[in-house]
């Protein structure tokens, strides 16, 4: 839907429109582009009415909308936006201001006529001003001489396209087009005298020619240097002015001028309100243009002629500088031996005079801190003495310890010491006052003070006050590392390096710094002189560096690369596998290195011989867990035994990833039966001491079940392995006799199948088995008694069919069934019970050999 609005009402909401942003920009309320933009649409606004309709007032509003909204895209250098509105002069509606100027009034030069005048040379001097900040020079001239030739009849307006210009030639001046600069700072000066009622002011005046003689000094001094002091000669007629003066001695200087020229007009500064301030700016020009002679002799005059200013401490410092500057070393020092004496005999400096006065000895100390200690002690001195009794300045702390350490290289450690207990009485708690002593003390072979002042270096890196404090000449890190570095090198102290290097590990943000302190501090431990067994009783600071590197490592996401993460990882987990190695007594150490370097090992890149060395680490883990909880009680056990778990189950993780790399697992892998035979025992004691099952009343636990069956599942499960596992279901406090008798049976089986049959190991499991279904004192379960005949069975075959059954194990069963057939006959069961035991021990006397004949009479 189109609407129509009245012509009246579209000027009135332009109008509200432009007047809101007038009134918020003067409030500094909105931005020069939002400024620009607002404006913009006002105008656009406005000018929607028809040109039929346009009032002489419309039209003028029209105009100036347009001139300011052009100068706002001017001001944010959007050159096109500007041009657009500059354009629009050219428009029907503002082409006609000058046929309805004729019908306002019959006279040519009515307000009317003359305010549409202005307004044209106002256009015509914007687009010059945009045709400069394009760089359109040419563009740029031949408007303003359009404007200039409208100045007849506009003669108010002089001042105005004067500034203009003058601006201009500051512009293209940064801008270092110099030629350019020069037009239009003389087009300034001689617009600005073109009418004499209307001519620029005499400041005005002067300021263009004092830029214009500074832009002919910038071009080339000495080919335009005529020119230039014509023109300050110029600007001195409008108004006289010291910086025409100062800017006077520079071209002279610059132009390699006399001596007598210089020094005149020097001395016409010294006649300003403000000799020493303007007198020692053109003296500086000297300075830097290494006129040493003549600056020597106008600090002279100068030094006369204001010997009772009060700012005769600026002509000091001065001097000061020239001494310095011209390498009078010497000189320079008594100078300021001399001020400080006249200081504390009557002629006091300022505190300002005194600061700047530290300020240029402490940047002359700097020159030879580093080269020449004595030299830089006595700059340091001179900065000392300037300082009033009992002062409290910051610095003063700063500049003891300074001097300190001057007198440490020059091998003066007394009087290091004294300046270094008054930079801690000036300073009690900095941390480089403390590294000061630290470095002194452990030069000298003060062991206790210098452990003493890195603790409290640890303590004042911990507190709140030093949390943001910005230490010099280095950082709170660096000086750390210097005080290990030093800690080796001077006294070989190894314990004061590794807390050096802790405390940095505590407070480095730098990870790659941190790591390589970690580093220092393992290799520091490992080559410490200490007897071994104390080195693997003292686990507890390796298990610190190692899990701080661990945390470290887990939180670098963005700070290493991967190849660095990798090998840093893989540094650590070396070394803790090897710690976990050497910690055969200790078995808490062991669990805890194994799964530091298990952790480790996950945050390298992940491959086959990592995961197998997670695996190795875990049941490594899980087997020093189990001996915890052998020698532990208690809550205490329990909670061991539970960890056992804990690392089992972790291996069986790290199992299924192995099992979908494609290379796949080795062949034989003990470690896999070993965690299992872990798991097991853990399983029984838990079992037991939670009272979950008993075997005495024939019900299994589920999970010691699942156990074992995961124990027989193994494909490369050795029967020695599931002996152990019959043993340790029976190990007290676990009782499971029915789960230990399969695990033997499923032993015995395996090495029946074996080729060759081991026939001695078969006769320990069968006298295992035997045992075991065979309790002492319970003579009436006949199912006992037919499990055991099946096992004496399995004997008789291994005898028949086998040499090499141990004749020991075959006396044993003799005389276990004899035995048992006396024991049958006793207690009053069948008598066919007790001769079928005793027939099987005449059975077995015959496969005796050289004990036959001892025991054939006692059957």
């Amino acid at each position: 839907m189109i609407l129509y609005v009245e012509d009246g009402n579209v000027e009135s909401c332009a109008v509200q429109l432009w007047n809101w942003v007038v009134a918020k920009k003067m409030g500094n309320q909105i931005s020069e582009e939002c400024n620009a933009k607002l404006r913009h649409s006002a105008c656009k606004l406005i000018c929607l009415i028809e040109t039929s309709t346009l009032s002489p007032t419309t039209i003028q509003r029209q105009i100036l909308m347009a001139m300011k909204t052009a100068h706002s895209w001017l001001d944010c250098k959007k050159f096109n936006l500007c041009e657009e509105f500059l354009d629009s002069a050219e428009n029907p509606s503002f082409i006609c201001v000058r046929e309805l100027a004729e019908r306002w009034s019959p006279d040519a030069d009515s307000p009317e006529r003359v305010d549409v005048q202005i307004h044209l040379f106002k256009v015509h001097c914007l687009q010059a001003e945009l045709a400069v900040s394009r760089g359109q020079h040419e563009k740029g001239s031949a408007l303003f001489f359009r404007c200039r030739d409208m100045l007849l009849s506009l003669p108010q307006e002089v001042p105005y396209l004067s500034m203009l210009c003058y601006n201009f030639g500051i512009e293209t001046y940064e801008q270092k087009h110099f030629e350019e600069s020069i037009f239009w700072l003389r087009q300034s000066y001689d617009t600005g005298k073109m009418n004499s009622k209307y001519s620029a002011s005499s400041t005005h005046q002067a300021k263009s020619l004092r830029l214009l003689a500074k832009v002919y000094m910038d071009w080339d001094a000495i080919k335009y240097s005529e020119k230039a002091l014509h023109a300050l000669e110029i600007a001195t007629t409008e108004e006289p002015h010291w910086e025409g003066l100062l800017l006077k001695v520079k071209i002279l200087t610059r132009c390699k001028a006399s001596e007598t020229a210089i020094l005149e007009a020097v001395e016409d500064l010294f006649k300003q309100d403000k000799p020493v301030t303007h007198a020692l700016a053109a003296l500086r020009s000297l300075l830097h243009d290494n006129r040493e002679s003549l600056c020597s002799s106008c600090l002279e005059r100068l030094s006369k002629h204001t010997q009772h200013s009060l700012e005769f401490g600026q002509i000091l410092l001065f001097k000061l500088e020239f001494l310095l500057h011209f390498g009078h070393e010497s000189l320079a020092r008594q100078h300021v031996e001399d001020c400080i004496t006249g200081h504390y005999t009557g002629r006091s400096l300022s505190d300002s005079v005194k600061k700047l006065f530290q300020a240029m000895i402490w940047e002359q100390a700097a020159k030879f801190y580093a080269t020449d200690y004595a030299t830089a002690l006595q700059w340091y001195n001179c900065s000392a003495s300037l300082y009033s009794p009992g002062s409290n300045d910051g610095n003063l702390g700063r500049l003891h310890r300074n001097r300190s350490i001057c007198y440490q290289h020059m091998l003066q450690y007394e009087q290091a010491m004294e300046a270094a207990k008054e930079a801690q009485h000036c300073d009690p708690d900095s941390i480089n006052t403390n590294f000061v002593i630290y470095q002194l003390t452990l030069s000298t072979g003060n062991i206790q003070t210098a452990t003493e002042a890195l603790s409290k270096m640890e303590m004042l890196s911990k507190s709140a006050e030093n949390k943001d404090l910005c230490l010099e000449p280095n950082s709170l890190s660096e000086l750390l590392e210097l005080a290990a570095q030093l800690a080796l090198e001077v006294g070989e102290q190894n314990k004061l390096a590794a807390k050096a290097l802790e405390i940095f590990s505590s407070t480095s943000s730098d990870i790659k710094k941190n790591l390589h302190a970690l580093k220092c501090l393992v290799r520091l431990r490992i080559t410490s002189d200490e007897e071994e067994d104390k080195l693997i009783k003292d686990m507890v600071p390796m298990i610190s560096y190692q899990q701080t590197a661990l945390d470290k490592l887990k939180d670098c996401d963005g700070k290493l690369t991967v190849e660095e993460r990798n090998a840093d990882a893989n540094w650590f987990k070396s070394i803790a596998w090897n710690f976990a190695l050497d910690s055969e007594n200790g078995p808490k150490n062991m669990e805890t290195f194994f799964m530091l370097s298990y952790q480790l090992s996950r945050l390298c890149v992940e491959d086959v011989p990592q995961l197998l060395a997670q695996k190795t680490c875990l049941v490594m883990a899980a087997g020093a867990a189990l001996q915890l909880g052998r020698e532990s009680t208690g809550d205490e056990q329990l909670a061991q035994l539970t960890r056992v778990l804990e690392h089992t189950e972790a291996c069986r993780e790290v199992d299924a990833r192995l099992r979908t790399e494609e290379v796949g697992q080795p062949q034989r892998d003990p470690s896999s039966a070993l965690m299992r035979l872990y798991e097991l025992e853990a399983k029984a004691k838990l079992c037991s001491l939670e009272g979950e099952c008993s075997d005495r009343t024939s019900v299994a636990s589920p999970r010691l079940e699942e156990a074992l069956q995961s124990l027989f599942d193994l494909p490369d499960v050795e029967p020695h392995a599931l002996e152990t596992a019959a043993a340790l279901l029976m190990d007290p406090p676990a009782h499971y006799l029915n789960l230990s008798k399969k695990a033997l049976r499923f032993a015995f089986s395996m090495h029946l199948k074996r080729t060759p049959v081991c026939v001695c190991m078969n006769s320990k499991i069968l006298h295992s088995l035997i045992q075991a279904s065979l309790p002492r004192g319970v003579m009436e379960d006949p199912d006992s008694d037919e499990e055991a005949w099946g096992y004496f069975q399995d004997a008789l075959f291994l005898l028949a069919d086998k040499d090499g059954y141990p004749e020991l194990q075959v006396l044993w069963l003799l005389t276990t069934a004899w035995n048992r057939g006396v024991a049958v006959l006793t207690y009053g069961r069948a008598s066919k019970v007790a001769e079928r035991w005793c027939s099987l021990a005449m059975r077995l006397l015959t496969h005796l050999t050289s004990l036959r004949s001892s025991y054939q009479q006692k059957v």
